[in-house]
Formats: C-alpha cells, sequence, structure tokens
C-alpha cells in the first residue's frame, strides 16, 4: 500500500503523520482529507509557522499541522476519530471531569469517587 501523496495545499510529497494511515488508493490531497487517525487516536489540526516550504503562500508564513492524538488514559475510540470527545471509557468505567493524581490529564477510572489535590490540599469526591 502507498503510502505518499501530493498534499494539495503545499504542492510536496508528503506522508501522514504517525499513528494514522493515507485512504487506499488515494494520491493527492490535504492530510486532513485523506490520512485517517487509527484506533484509539483522534485527529487536531493546528496552525504551524516553523517549516518554510510548507507555507501557504508568500504571503501566508503559515500551514496546516495535523497529529494524531492518544485517546485519555483507559478509553478508546474508532477510526478516523476527530475530536477528544470521539474517545469513550472503557466499558464499565467513568470520565473524570477532575486530573487524578496518577494521571496527567483526566481520564477514565473505575467509579465516580477519586482522589484530588488543589492547593496542595488532598480531598477525595464521592459522586454517587
Amino acid at each position: 500500500m502507498d503510502t505518499m501523496f501530493k498534499d494539495t495545499i503545499t504542492a510536496l510529497c508528503d506522508a501522514c503523520p504517525p499513528d494514522s494511515t493515507l485512504i487506499e488508493g488515494v494520491k493527492i490531497g490535504s492530510p486532513t482529507d485523506v490520512c485517517l487517525c487509527s484506533n484509539n487516536y483522534y485527529q487536531s489540526v493546528t496552525m504551524a509557522t516553523s517549516d518554510k516550504s510548507k507555507w501557504i503562500s508568500a504571503t501566508e508564513h503559515f500551514y496546516y499541522l495535523m497529529k494524531c492524538n492518544p485517546c485519555k488514559t483507559r478509553s478508546t475510540s474508532l477510526k478516523n476519530s476527530q475530536s477528544a470527545d470521539d474517545c469513550e471509557c472503557n466499558e464499565g468505567l467513568f470520565l473524570d471531569s477532575v486530573k487524578l493524581i496518577d494521571q496527567s490529564e483526566p481520564g477514565c477510572a473505575c467509579r465516580k469517587s477519586w482522589k484530588y489535590s488543589i492547593g496542595g490540599v488532598e480531598s477525595t469526591y464521592n459522586g454517587w
């Protein structure tokens, strides 16, 4: 299977970002249209300026950078997920809106009760 395509915005030969695949048979298009994020990843697009060869034009000194991000802890998503909201907690788990002490971001927990820290003071929330 081919892994390279011609980017219609930059006119450069490009590859899909890590954790994504090129739609079979596609040879030309923008990364957001021709690359599908893998299962358990979701797509994000940011504006970037660091690579001059990818600038949209001589007067538009930026380009769009597609990235496939992993779903939050203990959650999954289908292939080609478009946002973090597409990542659903695994069966029997609940989404925590507060960052758990053992996590770098909110994730899925075993029950609706967790320990958290605000201003260095640890507390327990019981959401039952």
